[in-house]
């Protein structure tokens, strides 16, 4: 426990929370949305489909452009397209797809900088991208919630651009000495085409059982809140207990895969 808890307060952790509630944020933009497009319906297919496509296959060629422009502030960017999407569908009465693009979009920018900037800040650790993907599963359960409120939309725009500061104080703990070393569990014998596939066979299961496969045990409010805070924390509990333990290069390279699989289930 003691290790535990070193873990979850040293200094750079801190950017790991911010980007919690970055991509807590994230999210409830993301399932408003999405709620409120659907008319609250939770078996709905194709804009369910459109926006597990849209949010994560793309998000290997905004992390292309990332690695080649460092500067440019993705999150920032992201907040951006996800508050304009939100003025094209619920103020000016766009096509539903157009701003659900940009609404995916966005949310991929942000998922990318949240990954460079926590993985930049922990010289090799877990934890701290793991309370950062946390943060999306009360973000999911929240924004579906608010959806059913009588919440303006006005007002998660504002929530959007609480993140704001928080982006730019989140770079803060980014060293420049950063060593990023400890994260080269590339197996180079695997083809990219094979990894491509998978990553869009991951898009393919998520939205299948997140909307296809009916489900009797998570019907009432109250299970689907216990359901995305058990899954919130197992996801932050995955990283911080794996930095705990002393692992051999290939055995983390096996963790990354299966935590790659994993952190996309609904």
């Amino acid at each position: 426990m003691k290790k535990l808890w070193m873990t979850l307060t040293e200094k750079n952790v801190i950017c790991g929370y911010l980007y919690f509630y970055i991509h807590f944020v994230t999210e409830i933009l993301c399932f408003f949305f999405l709620m409120k497009v659907t008319s609250g319906l939770n078996f709905v297919w194709l804009i369910p489909f459109f926006y597990d496509g849209m949010a994560f296959v793309p998000q290997a060629i905004i992390g292309r452009i990332s690695d080649r422009y460092p500067k440019i502030d993705f999150s920032i960017i992201g907040m951006f397209l996800m508050v304009v999407a939100y003025l094209m569908q619920f103020l000016f009465h766009f096509p539903v797809y157009l701003a659900l693009f940009l609404l995916c979009i966005g949310n991929g920018c942000v998922h990318i900088n949240g990954a460079e900037v926590t993985l930049k800040s922990s010289n090799g650790k877990l934890s701290h991208s793991a309370i950062f993907v946390a943060g999306g599963s009360f973000g999911v359960i929240s924004g579906r919630l608010l959806a059913r409120s009588i919440l303006p939309y006005w007002a998660i725009i504002i929530l959007a651009f609480t993140t704001i500061p928080y982006i730019m104080l989140a770079k803060k703990y980014v060293t420049d000495d950063d060593n990023c070393d400890e994260f080269d569990y590339v197996k180079k014998s695997i083809s990219p085409g094979l990894v491509i596939f998978l990553a869009v066979f991951i898009v393919i299961i998520r939205g299948y059982m997140g909307y296809g496969i009916p489900t009797s045990w998570n019907k009432t409010v109250f299970q689907n809140i216990v359901f995305f805070c058990i899954m919130g924390f197992g996801k932050a509990a995955r990283g911080n207990i794996i930095r705990l333990a002393w692992y051999k290069k290939s055995c983390i390279f096996k963790y990354n895969i299966c935590n790659t699989f994993l952190m996309h289930w609904r």
